[in-house]
């Protein structure tokens, strides 16, 4: 019984993580819009190629290779990217 009480815990803590994450993708999306109307008032293109090149880089660093791997991370960045990137071209219109 006291193994399932400290699962529930553990589980209770990737909740509260999770939230956390939902509300900072959030923020981040937020911030990538304003980014766009920058973007869109001085006829800048939505991607940057150097600039995914220079976070790409930067993320790899703090990867550990254990739990949290560089392809993991690049995986999960290139599907925020893409996010931002649709909602940069949201501000295009």
């Amino acid at each position: 019984m006291d193994r399932l009480k400290e699962i529930n815990a553990l589980r209770s803590k990737i909740d509260q993580l999770d939230n956390e994450l939902i509300q900072l993708l959030r923020e981040r999306l937020r911030v990538a819009r304003e980014i766009g109307q920058i973007k869109k008032d001085n006829n800048i293109p939505v991607v940057d190629p150097e600039r995914e090149s220079d976070l790409s880089d930067r993320l790899g660093k703090l990867t550990d290779n254990d739990f949290l791997t560089k392809d993991f991370v690049n995986r999960l960045w290139k599907l925020i990217l893409v996010e931002s990137y649709r909602v940069q071209l949201e501000e295009m219109d």
